[in-house]
C-alpha cells in the first residue's frame, strides 16, 4: 500500500531517520513514545514546559528543534501514533472514517497544542508545525519548532500548579522560563533570564564554529613564522621580559588596549601572529562544564553557551581606508564570516554579546591605514566604545600613533649581536641542501670581518636582505597577505642607468655577485692578501654589496606593502631614495641627527621624501623636529652613492671630500665610493694631498 497520500506536506522521512539513528536526545531534540495527551494538568504542563524550552533554544541558536513522537526509549524502534489524540477526551468524529487523517492531525492534535500555547505561553505562541506520515508502515509524527524573533524569551503566561510524583503540589510562577539542559527541560534562574538572547542579538556558535575560528590562527602564516623561529623572542626597550611574554601577561590581567611599537621590519607582524597562534593552541577548553544543578540553569554563560575558556583572537591587517568607526566593525564581521563561510552576522554586537565570550582583536599595522592621518580620531573613538569583554592589541611604527591611544605600550628593541647570530642560524637552517654549516661559518666570518655591518642588521627584515645577498638559494618567508594582495613586477637594475634625478647608478648585485666575490655555496673564500691563519678578511667591495642588497631589500619590501596606495609607488620610491642620497651628501657626516624643519627650509629634502624614508625606516623620528639616519653606516653609504652620481655628471665630489680628508667618515665614504666606481667599471678617485 502506498502511504505517501497520508503524509503531511512537510513530512521528511530522511530527516526522521537521521535524527533517530545519528542524534541523541539533547538541547535540540526530544524523543517521546507517544504524543502529549493532555489528560491532566501534569501531562499538559509537560507539553508546555518542553515547548517553551525548545522554543527558547531555537530562538537562541537560530536553528530548528524537534519533538519526535513514536520512538521507543529502549531501542529507538518506531511506535505507531496514528490512534493517539491530544485532547483530554476523545474528540467527536475521531473514529469517523470519512474524516481524513490530515483533518484529524490538524484539528485534534496540532490545533490543541496551538490552543494550549496561546493560553499558557508568553509573549506569544512559539512557531511550530506538526508533521506526520509513514516510515516502514508505521505512522510517526513530530513537532518542528522553528526559530522566530521574539523580544523576550518564552515563559509561562500565568501561574501553574501541578501534583508531583511524591504527592506534593509544586507551583511555577508567572514568567518562569525553561530551557533545555542536556535532554531535560529545566527552569532558568530569574537573574539569568536577561542573558538568554535571541540569535539576532547574539550570534550562536557551536563547538565546531569556535574550532574553525581558532584553527585559522594556528595554521598558514600563524604557524609558518612560529615554526621558523620557535625560540626567538623580540625584546622590549627598557624591559627585562621579552615582548611576547609581556603581551600575554597584559592580556591575561585584563589590559583593555595594548600598543606594540616597532620600526619597519622589526617583527611586529611575526609577534602578532605568535600572539594569535599560541593562545589559540591552548584555548580548546569549552563551556559548558559539568552541570552544578540538574534541575535548574544557574548560569547561561557557563551551562548553556558553548564558548572557549580563554579570549578568542581575531587578526586583522589594516591595509585599507578607514572612513568611519563602522569600518572596523565591518572588517571584523567580514573576517568571521570568511572563516565560517556563511553570512549570518549582521552586526559586530552579535559577537560581543555572546554570553561568556571573550575576545582579543589583533590590529596589525595602524601605520598602514591608507588615510592614517584622518583615521586616528576614528580609531581612538572606536576603541573607547568597545565592551568590557573585548581587548585589543595594536601594532604600529612609532611615528604613526599618538600618545594615549593605549593603556599600555611596548616598543620592540633593535636586534643585538646575539639576536642576529641566532636568527641567521635559524634562517639558514630552513634552506634545503648540503653545506649548511659551511654557509653559516662563512656568513659569521663575514660579520666578524665587518662588525660595522651589525648597525644595519638590527631588524629581521634587514637580515633577510643580507642573507639573500650572501646565499643564492635563500628566500625570505612571505606571508599570504603579501603574496595574495600585492603583486609587484620584479625589476632588475642595470649597472649603468640614464643619469638624472631619481636615476642614480647603483651597484648591481646580480652582475658582480660572481664566484670570486660570493660566499653563496660555502666553498670559496675571498681573502685579503694580509689575512693570516684561518681569519677571513672580506674586501670593502663585498661590504658595499651587502649594504646595497640590504637597503634595496628594505625598499622593495616597502614598495610591495604600499603597492595598493598608488599607481606610481615605485617611481616615487626611486625619486625619494635619490633625494635621501642627496640629503645624506649635504648633511654633517659626523652627526646622524638633523633638524627636519631646517632641512625642509633649505630644500635639501621634500616633506614627501622625508615621510617615505621614515616609513621605510631609513630615517627615524626622535623628538620633533629632530630626526636621524637609522645608522651611521647607511648615512655614509647613501652619501657615497650620491658622490658617484656627481662624478657621473662630471662634477667633482673630491672637493667636499678633501675638506676633511683625515675624518673617519670621509675615509669610509671614499672607500665605499671607490667600490661603487669599480663595480660600475669606473676608475677610482683619489684626494689631492694638501
Amino acid at each position: 500500500m502506498n502511504n505517501d497520500s497520508f503524509n503531511s506536506e512537510g513530512f521528511d522521512p530522511n530527516l526522521l531517520k537521521t535524527l533517530v539513528s545519528k542524534w541523541s536526545e539533547g538541547p535540540r531534540l526530544d524523543f517521546k513514545s507517544e504524543i502529549y495527551q493532555n489528560k491532566n494538568d501534569s501531562t499538559k504542563f509537560d507539553f508546555i514546559k518542553d515547548l517553551i524550552a525548545l522554543a527558547n533554544i531555537s530562538r537562541r541558536i537560530g536553528k530548528p528543534c524537534w519533538i519526535v513522537f513514536g520512538v521507543r526509549d529502549e531501542d529507538k524502534s518506531w511506535i505507531d501514533v496514528s490512534k493517539q489524540y491530544a485532547s483530554e477526551k476523545e474528540p467527536h468524529g475521531w473514529r469517523d472514517p470519512k474524516i481524513s487523517i490530515h483533518t484529524k492531525q490538524k484539528d485534534f492534535v496540532e490545533k490543541v497544542y496551538q490552543d494550549i500555547g496561546r493560553q499558557y505561553i508568553a509573549p506569544d505562541v512559539p512557531e511550530f508545525q506538526l508533521n506526520y506520515g509513514y516510515i516502514d508502515n508505521t505512522f510517526i509524527s513530530y513537532l518542528e519548532i522553528k526559530p522566530h524573533p521574539s523580544s523576550q524569551p518564552y515563559s509561562l503566561k500565568r501561574k501553574f500548579t501541578i501534583n508531583t510524583e511524591q504527592g506534593n503540589k509544586k507551583e511555577y510562577r508567572k514568567n518562569t522560563v525553561f530551557i533545555r539542559k542536556n535532554s531535560s527541560s529545566v527552569e532558568i534562574a530569574s537573574s539569568e533570564i536577561k542573558y538568554l538572547l535571541q540569535a539576532s542579538e547574539a550570534a550562536y556558535f557551536d563547538k565546531q564554529d569556535w574550532q574553525q575560528i581558532l584553527s585559522v590562527h594556528i595554521s598558514g602564516d600563524f604557524d609558518l613564522f612560529g615554526e621558523l623561529l620557535p625560540a626567538f623572542q623580540p625584546k622590549v626597550i627598557n624591559r627585562q621580559d621579552n615582548a611576547y611574554d609581556l603581551v600575554i601577561t597584559s592580556i591575561e590581567k585584563g589590559c583593555k588596549k595594548l600598543l606594540i611599537k616597532g620600526k619597519a621590519g622589526s617583527g611586529k607582524t611575526v609577534l602578532l601572529h605568535k600572539i594569535a597562534s599560541l593562545p589559540a593552541r591552548t584555548v580548546y577548553g569549552f563551556q559548558p562544564e559539568e552541570p552544578q544543578n540538574e534541575s535548574q540553569i544557574e548560569s547561561v554563560a557557563n551551562e548553556l553557551e558553548i564558548v572557549p575558556l580563554r579570549p578568542v583572537p581575531i587578526y586583522l591587517s589594516l591595509r585599507t581606508n578607514i572612513e568611519k568607526q563602522q569600518c572596523f566593525n565591518d572588517l571584523l564581521v567580514r573576517r568571521i564570516e570568511d572563516i565560517l563561510q556563511r553570512n549570518t552576522i549582521h552586526s559586530i554586537t552579535q559577537l560581543w554579546k555572546i554570553p561568556g565570550s571573550k575576545w582579543v582583536i589583533l590590529l596589525d599595522g595602524v601605520d598602514e591605514i591608507r588615510n592614517r592621518r584622518s583615521s586616528g580620531p576614528i580609531l581612538s573613538s572606536w576603541l573607547r566604545k568597545l565592551p568590557r569583554n573585548v581587548q585589543v592589541v595594536i601594532t604600529s611604527r612609532p611615528y604613526a600613533v599618538s600618545d594615549g591611544l593605549a593603556d599600555e605600550e611596548y616598543e620592540i628593541e633593535k636586534l643585538n649581536e646575539e639576536d642576529v647570530r641566532y636568527l641567521i642560524k635559524a634562517k639558514i637552517n630552513t634552506i634545503e641542501g648540503e653545506h649548511i654549516e659551511s654557509l653559516l661559518d662563512d656568513v659569521n666570518r663575514f660579520i666578524d670581518a665587518n662588525p660595522e655591518l651589525l648597525q644595519l642588521l638590527n631588524t629581521p627584515r634587514s637580515l633577510d636582505g643580507f642573507l639573500s645577498y650572501c646565499i643564492d638559494t635563500y628566500t625570505p618567508p612571505v606571508s599570504s597577505i603579501d603574496r595574495n594582495e600585492v603583486s609587484v613586477k620584479e625589476q632588475s637594475t642595470p649597472i649603468i642607468v640614464p643619469t638624472g634625478e631619481g636615476d642614480i647608478p647603483v651597484v648591481d648585485t646580480n652582475e658582480i655577485h660572481n664566484e670570486d666575490a660570493s660566499i653563496s655555496d660555502g666553498s670559496n673564500e675571498t681573502r685579503n692578501a694580509s689575512s693570516e691563519g684561518d681569519e677571513l678578511t672580506i674586501s670593502p667591495l663585498i661590504l658595499s654589496m651587502a649594504i646595497k642588497k640590504i637597503t634595496e631589500h628594505l625598499k622593495e619590501e616597502e614598495i610591495k606593502r604600499q603597492a595598493e596606495f598608488g599607481k606610481d609607488v615605485r617611481r616615487d620610491a626611486d625619486r625619494y631614495s635619490y633625494q635621501l642620497r642627496r640629503f645624506a651628501w649635504q648633511t654633517d657626516w659626523n652627526n646622524q641627527q638633523f633638524d627636519c624643519e631646517e632641512c625642509l627650509r633649505k630644500r635639501w629634502i621634500t616633506a614627501a621624501a622625508l615621510h617615505w624614508n621614515e616609513f621605510v625606516g631609513f630615517i627615524l623620528r626622535k623628538q620633533y623636529p629632530y630626526y636621524q639616519f637609522f645608522c651611521t653606516l647607511f648615512h655614509l653609504f647613501a652619501a657615497a652613492e650620491f658622490a658617484y652620481y656627481l662624478n657621473e655628471k662630471g662634477e667633482k665630489p673630491q672637493e667636499k671630500l678633501a675638506q676633511y680628508p683625515q675624518s673617519t667618515s670621509t675615509q669610509t665614504i671614499m672607500c665605499l665610493l671607490n667600490e661603487i666606481l669599480s663595480a660600475n667599471g669606473r676608475d677610482p678617485i683619489r684626494l689631492e694631498a694638501t
